[in-house]
């Protein structure tokens, strides 16, 4: 009877060692998802204004869309000034960083960090949607070679700033220990927000001298 109750106990023992080694590898699991659950809301909210952007398209006027137009053939002759498309870009590239990073000192951080996102996401399907209603199937042509060279590395730099500061506040970091990381992500996306504007300022406007209007 003795050597029954010991089989017994081992058995249940070892069980309970497996249960508790399951349990350990599922909470290893639901740590990494919870950790990126903010990452994927920016990503879903990024696809949002995408497509609020391309909707909105279709609400446009005749007159818009001349200006549109004619502001794309003054690119494409190279009438327009490298400089000025440098310093007009780095700036809409720069303010949804600044309002970022400036919202993480402030408790209504992740409505404007949101909002940021969002606002590309519609600038970005705005523009992508009024190239394709002004010029059909060469308007994919125009997205590859006017939108998609800077915002290639600027849209997955935004999400992955507003996901990096989201960490940042929620961790409470920024008043710690860790503001001087939180400044160094700053420099970091001002660095790529640059990078990009020279991409439209100067190879942007290459390219559109080979795509015929």
């Amino acid at each position: 009877m003795g050597i029954f109750l010991s089989h017994c106990s081992y058995i249940l023992e070892k069980r309970t060692v497996r249960g508790r080694s399951a349990l350990r590898k599922r909470a290893r699991v639901r740590v990494p998802l919870q950790q990126y659950k903010q990452l994927f809301l920016y990503i879903a909210i990024l696809l949002i204004g995408i497509g609020m952007g391309l909707i909105a398209v279709h609400w446009v006027d005749e007159q818009q869309c001349g200006v549109a137009k004619t502001a794309l053939e003054q690119a494409a002759a190279g009438t327009l000034d490298c400089k000025q498309v440098f310093s007009t870009s780095a700036w809409d590239h720069v303010k949804p960083v600044l309002w970022i990073w400036l919202a993480g000192f402030f408790p209504f951080f992740m409505a404007v960090s949101g909002f940021a996102v969002w606002y590309k996401g519609v600038f970005f399907g705005y523009g992508a949607g009024m190239l394709i209603k002004l010029y059909g199937g060469r308007g994919l042509l125009l997205i590859l070679s006017t939108f998609l060279p800077q915002y290639l590395f600027y849209l997955p730099a935004l999400v992955l700033f507003a996901y990096f500061c989201s960490r940042a506040f929620s961790q409470r970091s920024i008043y710690k220990e860790g503001l001087l990381k939180y400044l160094l992500l700053f420099v970091l996306g001002i660095v790529i927000c640059w990078f990009c504007a020279l991409l439209d300022g100067y190879v942007v406007a290459k390219l559109m001298k080979w795509v015929r209007f």
